[in-house]
């Protein structure tokens, strides 16, 4: 009898396991959280600094009808020099280390001409300094919109105490330095997952069931 009874303990487990649905994703960033579409017209919650090899390098919010998503997306000119570089931030960005340790960044970007144009983007975990490199070593743009993403784990999550996403864009091209480039950025989203739950209840419920069952024999 007390096999039958463990045997449908384990069967119900296994039920919820299947049922339960994982806790959906947190936004830490996207076009209603800390403008990461640029929606609001301007570069608010964003911060243009180490302009690297660039003489007059900008970030310009712009409207022309080309954003992949929504009215707005930023424009990057970089400016003579040797491979002019624009670094783009999020700083001290808020989050809840409870809803899991696991990331996931995405932005489109592209390039006004053909070029050398590259990007890379890496999430900071401020507090242990850890650095996720989300889109890692250069990847090049083209002149059509792109999607770009990683992932990542930040570890130890429980003492960061906030995070901080930096986009570089270079461009790496062998013309003279009085040449300027132009590189577009938008809809930039941060998600934040935590573990699942369900395959616990699974694993332990099959456990239950099948070890009953070795057990009656």
């Amino acid at each position: 009898m007390n096999w039958r009874i463990n045997t449908l303990a384990g069967a119900l487990l296994m039920a919820a396991g299947m049922v339960v649905p994982a806790q959906a994703a947190t936004v830490v960033i996207d076009s209603s959280t800390r403008n990461g579409s640029f929606e609001t017209g301007d570069t608010s919650d964003w911060s243009l600094i180490n302009m690297f090899g660039g003489d007059d390098s900008t970030a310009t919010v712009i409207s022309d009808g080309t954003a992949p998503d929504g009215d707005y997306h930023l424009e990057l000119y970089k400016l003579g020099g040797n491979a002019p570089t624009i670094q783009i931030y999020h700083h001290n960005i808020a989050f809840d280390p409870s809803n899991g340790d696991e990331f996931t960044l995405s932005f489109d970007a592209a390039m006004a001409e053909v070029g050398y144009d590259r990007i890379r983007a890496e999430l900071k975990a401020n507090g242990t300094n850890q650095i996720i490199q989300m889109v890692p070593g250069w990847a090049a743009l083209d002149t059509e919109w792109a999607n770009y993403s990683g992932s990542g784990t930040i570890d130890n999550i429980e003492l960061v105490t906030s995070l901080e996403v930096k986009i570089v864009v270079e461009s790496n091209s062998p013309t003279s330095s009085d040449v300027g480039y132009t590189s577009y950025l938008d809809n930039l989203v941060v998600t934040q997952t935590p573990e699942p739950a369900t395959l616990g209840l699974l694993g332990l419920g099959a456990l239950l069931t099948f070890g009953r069952r070795a057990n009656r024999r």
